[in-house]
């Protein structure tokens, strides 16, 4: 009963655009082994994931509860492509993260060439390792990319750190200022 108020609710969450004319996403859950298998089949049509993990304390011992993809970048170029938000605990992370060579959430995440667009993944990467030996590949950390690009810019990192003192270790900003410095619609 739990699961099916959930697809529910699911299928009626939308996303608006700022941009007009533009569709919103359908968001799925995959919660159980065939849903998986087709999630990794639609994936795979992909060149690009953005990726993200979610969970309780998220850490190398904090558990990893909820994993969301989204493809981008396919030769079919479909303006608007599935979220998939595959249920880990459910389903069981040796089904979601195997340990083989077939194609698998792990054999997309460990690939190189597969970029993974994802922000500030300390803590997915983290877990990922050590609960489950899923070696991030090809992330492209797009917290850690709006630094690069503002210290290449000659722009100083903000000096309030909540972490360091007087270490010189840069502030990193949250994803909402990351899209207000780029004009981006965060509503």
């Amino acid at each position: 009963m739990y699961e099916d108020n959930l697809d529910h609710l699911l299928s009626t969450l939308s996303i608006e655009s700022s941009v007009s004319g533009t569709k919103s996403p359908k968001i799925s859950l995959v919660n159980t082994e065939s849903a998986l298998c087709r999630t990794v089949k639609d994936l795979s049509a992909y060149e690009r994931i953005c990726f993200d993990a979610e969970g309780v304390s998220l850490s190398r011992t904090g558990q990893l509860t909820v994993a969301i993809f989204q493809g981008f970048g396919a030769a079919t170029k479909t303006a608007c492509t599935p979220i998939y938000v595959v249920d880990v605990q459910t389903i069981g992370a040796e089904i979601v993260f195997p340990n083989t060579q077939s194609p698998s959430l792990r054999s997309f995440l460990e690939d190189a060439q597969i970029t993974n667009a994802t922000f500030d993944c300390r803590g997915d990467s983290d877990a990922l390792f050590h609960q489950y030996k899923v070696k991030l590949q090809g992330a492209m950390d797009l917290q850690v990319f709006h630094q690069a690009v503002r210290i290449h810019n000659g722009e100083l990192p903000p000096k309030k750190n909540l972490y360091f003192t007087n270490v010189g270790v840069p502030y990193l900003e949250s994803m909402e200022k990351v899209l207000q410095y780029y004009n981006l619609d965060t509503n």
